[in-house]
């Protein structure tokens, strides 16, 4: 009888001692691999950052005109604002309106600055490349409602470029557009000169 029951208490112990082997390593492994995922998803995220940080770190070229002391063309970085173009500009001249000018604007490239001259805003004289600027509108930034007034775009166009903005990443061009479904280089041409890229 106490052999019976010594045999029998060996077999649980042994099957215990299994089972909990099983266990460890089945724990084990689960935690090796959603260690891994959380590894995989944290560089995924790491190398989107990047790209956006490339993207953002990215400058340009804008053309200054005006009552400034060394207007032309001019370099900035990403994070620039219209202040610190003027400033690079040599500062406002005597004779600058400088009320006609958003300072806190931020620029992007082929922009075109002007300070008007106060004489030049009391005689009501309007500047061409101002407000042909001032007019585009901007792909990058554009709403839904304003792509609709461009000529050829409708509402489900432009929920395709917003779309394919976000996904893709900012236009680098406007020819870019022909990557959106339905737009093509004769519906590029009917507003070419409405949009700028930046």
């Amino acid at each position: 009888m106490k052999q019976w029951l010594i045999d029998h208490l060996l077999i649980v112990i042994v099957v215990f001692v299994l089972a909990s082997g099983l266990i460890w390593e089945f724990g084990f492994s689960n935690s090796s691999r959603l260690s891994q995922s959380f590894e995989k998803n944290t560089l995924a995220v790491e190398e989107e950052w990047s790209v956006n940080d490339e993207q953002v770190d990215e400058g340009g070229l804008v053309d200054i005109k005006g009552a400034v002391y060394q207007p032309g063309v001019l370099g900035f970085e990403a994070g620039d604002r219209i202040v610190d173009l003027i400033e690079k500009a040599g500062g406002f001249t005597e004779l600058a309106d400088q009320t006609q000018v958003n300072l806190a604007e931020r620029v992007y490239d082929e922009m075109i600055i002007y300070v008007p001259e106060e004489a030049d805003f009391e005689a009501g004289i309007s500047n061409q490349a101002l407000q042909a600027n001032q007019t585009k509108i901007r792909l990058n930034l554009a709403t839904i409602e304003e792509l609709q007034q461009l000529p050829g775009i409708g509402a489900k166009k432009a929920e395709a470029i917003i779309q394919y903005r976000e996904q893709n990443g900012p236009f680098t061009s406007v020819e870019a557009l022909t990557e959106v479904s339905g737009i093509g280089v004769k519906t590029i041409e009917k507003f070419i000169d409405q949009v700028t890229a930046p």
